[in-house]
């Protein structure tokens, strides 16, 4: 049953991205007037489980005339697309590349204008998880530890020590800027800090930190290179009487969720460079990995709160520079709009090809990993 309840927060919070997503680029395409051939949630390669022209929409909405989209459902769960027209995407149609120029097309339209509808879907990610982060500070508030709540400080692993750190320490600022509440983004300042001041024994010490620290690597030691010190023979459960809250209004909570989104979207950048090493490498994980992250039980607060990091994860995976995605498209423009040159259509149909390895490869990275961390251990 629990896997069942994971599946289906996956699902729908996945759904509700891709087209959330997609209806980026179709919004963007319509507003400048580009002919969008499909939108699919899901790929739909040979066969589709759902199909429609919307006939009624277009009565509702003139602007989207002709029933000229196929909306529909495909069967593979990997992501979503629209299909527009003039554009060389991963449907890889040269035919109508080799037609005239057509007004209607995206190949007809200004620089700014492709680049928009090429960066609708990353707004839109970013909008909505800024709109979902806002509704969450609105509906549920926010909990907080205070670092003065933490009567006994921070307990060390042995490598911790090494660099200069004591049982008990209380870290109050990294790199002169104050820590006044505790979360895990402390934890990514510490691992980039050049010095980290302590409280110890009412007195403040300041620790220099070694160059090669890594953020990848202090999550994954065990034991945990730095933990809350709880009193003596309680379980690990901070005492609710830590905890402090804070309570927004329908004004107030939305510079909240913006903040709070924003400093969400920085850390993610932030923790990307890891990818390129060893470690990181290794946590890189599928849907079984997203899947894992969602609560046991159902909750509509530990489900909005995941949708929304997904949505900035989605963002910043499609804005990345690589043929196929969406940041490809977006260094292509920047070229043209540089050199005044369009790449050829046998040149972006070669990159697209490149871009779309590339994707296959992080993905069978991704599924392996994931592999080895659930599957293998069932049978060992």
């Amino acid at each position: 049953m629990t896997v069942l309840i994971k599946a289906l927060q996956l699902i729908l919070s996945l759904s509700l991205l891709i087209v959330l997503h997609e209806g980026g680029h179709f919004g963007f395409s319509k507003l400048f007037g580009v002919r969008v051939e499909k939108f699919y949630m899901f790929f739909d390669y040979r066969f589709r489980l759902f199909s429609t022209r919307m006939k009624w929409f277009t009565r509702l909405f003139p602007r989207f005339k002709d029933n000229e989209t196929d909306y529909g459902i495909g069967w593979i769960p990997l992501g979503g697309y629209v299909k527009i027209a003039g554009m060389v995407d991963e449907s890889m149609d040269a035919e109508q590349l080799k037609q005239p120029v057509r007004s209607d097309e995206f190949r007809a339209k200004s620089i700014p204008q492709r680049f928009f509808i090429m960066a609708g879907g990353v707004l839109m990610n970013l909008i909505t998880a800024f709109v979902i982060y806002s509704a969450i500070m609105f509906s549920w508030g926010e909990d907080y530890l205070p670092v003065e709540n933490i009567k006994d400080g921070f307990e060390f692993n042995q490598y911790a020590q090494e660099i200069g750190f004591r049982n008990g320490d209380l870290p109050v600022e990294v790199d002169g800027k104050p820590v006044l509440e505790w979360q895990t983004s402390v934890l990514r300042d510490i691992s980039t800090a050049t010095t980290v001041t302590v409280r110890r024994g009412g007195e403040e010490v300041i620790i220099p930190m070694p160059d090669d620290m890594n953020l990848i690597n202090m999550l994954q030691q065990q034991p945990p290179f730095m933990r809350i010190a709880l009193p003596e023979g309680e379980p690990r459960i901070l005492p609710e009487s830590w905890i402090a809250h804070r309570d927004y209004t329908a004004l107030t909570c939305i510079p909240a969720g913006i903040r709070y989104g924003w400093h969400t979207l920085t850390g993610y950048v932030s923790d990307l460079r890891y990818v390129f090493s060893r470690e990181g490498a290794q946590s890189v994980g599928s849907f079984i990995t997203i899947g894992s992250i969602f609560p046991d039980k159902w909750n509509w607060y530990g489900f909005w709160n995941i949708t929304a990091f997904l949505s900035i994860i989605l963002a910043v995976m499609n804005v990345l520079p690589i043929p196929g995605l969406d940041g490809g498209h977006i260094a292509l423009l920047a070229y043209e709009g540089v050199t005044g040159h369009e790449p050829s259509d046998a040149v972006m149909l070669w990159i697209e090809r490149i871009g779309l390895g590339i994707i296959i490869a992080l993905m069978c990275l991704a599924f392996g990993n994931d592999i080895v961390r659930f599957i293998f251990p069932l049978f060992s």
